[in-house]
C-alpha cells in the first residue's frame, strides 16, 4: 500500500524526492519505495524527513506509533534520541537554527563539531538576530578550574578549543540581539535549542554505566545468552566485504550498538538481495561496490538482536565478497566511524562474535560459502 501521507507532505512542501535522498543520504529509488510501497524507513531517517517537511513523524507513519519507544516518547514530549552527537544527521543542525523564529541557545565548553557540521553558522544567526530571533551562546571560560581539570581528564587543551570557537564567534560580539557569554561550570551535557525544540547530548561515558544506558536505548545483540528475548522477527539481511589496494577490510562503527562491523543492512522490497548489500553499501559508506561473491549464509539461532521498540531479530544474514568501484569514503548517520582494518588490527576493535565469523571466514579465502 503506497504512502498517500507523505506523498502529499512533499507535494505541499515542495521538496522532490531526490531532494529527501540527498538529505538522509539514501538511494532516490528507497525514497520512491517509502512512498509507493508504504516501505516505513529507518528511525532516523523518519525523523529527518519529517523535520524537513515540517510534519510529525508520527502522521506520516502512523503504524510506528504502536512501538514502544513512541508511546514512551509521546508521553515524555521526547520526539528523537541519538547516542552520541555523531549520529545527528548534519542537516539536522542546519534545520534547527535556520527555521528558528524566537530563540537559539547554546551551551557547551567549545561545541566546535556545531560550527564543523554548519559551516555558516555565524552568518545565519547574525541573520537570525537581525530578524528578531534571541540567540545566546555560553560557553566555557578558558581560564577557569573547570576547563583546567576537563583539560586534564580528556588528555586534550580545552582552553585552546575554547579560544579557537571564540574566535569563530567574534564577528557576533556587540552584535544587537545576540548574547555571548563564559561559564565556569562543571559540564557533561551540552545543550541546545531552537525555539520549542531541545537537543541534549551527554558525553559517551560519564557515570558508571552511562555508555551502555546509551546503547542499549537503540538495540542490543546477544550471543548464546539463555536471558535473551524470545524472537518475534526475522528479516532477511545482507553484508558486504569491501578490501582496499592494501587489503584491509572496511568496518563501521555502529551507532546503534557501539560495536565494528561490515556495512550493510536489511534487504527490500523491490530488489535482489545482491542489490541490497550494493545500495546499503552505498548508503552507509558512500562507496559503489559490486558483489564478486557469496561468503557466507549466517543464521545461527544463537545471536538475538533485541530493539527498543520491541521489536526482536533472529539472526538471518548473507555476507557478500565485493570489489569497489569507486566513490568517496563518508560515513552515514548510522555510524560513528568508517575505517579500513587491516586483519592483524580485528582484535583491537569491539566486534560481536557472529560478526568476526563473517569478516573471518572472508579472509580465509574459503572455496565454498559457509551455510550455518
Amino acid at each position: 500500500m503506497s504512502n498517500e501521507r507523505l506523498r502529499a507532505a512533499l507535494v505541499a512542501s515542495g521538496v522532490s524526492t531526490a531532494e529527501i535522498a540527498e538529505r538522509v543520504q539514501v538511494d532516490p529509488k528507497t525514497v520512491e519505495r517509502w512512498i509507493t510501497l508504504g516501505r516505513t524507513p529507518y528511525r532516523t531517517h523518519r525523523w529527518t524527513v519529517a523535520n524537513l517537511l515540517g510534519v510529525d513523524a508520527g502522521y506520516l507513519w502512523p503504524e510506528t506509533q504502536d512501538e514502544k519507544l513512541t508511546q514512551v516518547a509521546s508521553t515524555a514530549e521526547f520526539v528523537a534520541f541519538y547516542p552520541n552527537r555523531g549520529a545527528v544527521p548534519a542537516p539536522l543542525w542546519a534545520d534547527l537554527v535556520s527555521e528558528a523564529r524566537q530563540e537559539v541557545s547554546l551551551l557547551v565548553y567549545a561545541g566546535l563539531f556545531w560550527f564543523d557540521a554548519f559551516p555558516h553558522i555565524v552568518n545565519t544567526l547574525a541573520a537570525k538576530a537581525d530578524a528578531g530571533v534571541r540567540v545566546r551562546l555560553l560557553l566555557g571560560d578558558p581560564d577557569s578550574e573547570a576547563i583546567t581539570a576537563r583539560g586534564v581528564e580528556e588528555g586534550i587543551d580545552m582552553a585552546a578549543r575554547i579560544r579557537l570557537t571564540l574566535n569563530l564567534v567574534a564577528p557576533l560580539l556587540g552584535h544587537d540581539g545576540v548574547e555571548v557569554r563564559l561559564h565556569g561550570t562543571t559540564l557533561y551535557a551540552s545543550l541546545y535549542r531552537a525555539d520549542d525544540v531541545m537537543r541534549s547530548l551527554l558525553r559517551a561515558g560519564v557515570g558508571p554505566g552511562t555508555r551502555d544506558q546509551v546503547r542499549e536505548m537503540a538495540r542490543t545483540d546477544y550471543y548464546d545468552d539463555p536471558d535473551a528475548p524470545t524472537p518475534n522477527s526475522l528479516v532477511p539481511a545482507a553484508v558486504g566485504c569491501v578490501t582496499d589496494d592494501q587489503g584491509r577490510i572496511l568496518l563501521e562503527h555502529r551507532v546503534d550498538n557501539d560495536l565494528w562491523a561490515l556495512p550493510g543492512g536489511t534487504h527490500d522490497y523491490g530488489e535482489s538481495i545482491v542489490e541490497t548489500v550494493v545500495r546499503e553499501v552505498k548508503e552507509e559508506t558512500g562507496l559503489d561496490v559490486e558483489v564478486t561473491g557469496l561468503v557466507g549464509l549466517y543464521t545461527d539461532p544463537r545471536h538475538i538482536i533485541a530493539y527498543t521498540d520491541g521489536e526482536v531479530r533472529q539472526q538471518f544474514t548473507l555476507s557478500f565478497r565485493c570489489r569497489l568501484l569507486g566513490g568517496e569514503l563518508q560515513k552515514d548517520s548510522e555510524s560513528l566511524e568508517l575505517r579500513w582494518v587491516a586483519r592483524d588490527e580485528l582484535d583491537g576493535l569491539r566486534i560481536h562474535p557472529s560478526m568476526r565469523k563473517r569478516i573471518d571466514h572472508f579472509f580465509e579465502g574459503r572455496a565454498e560459502p559457509y551455510l550455518g
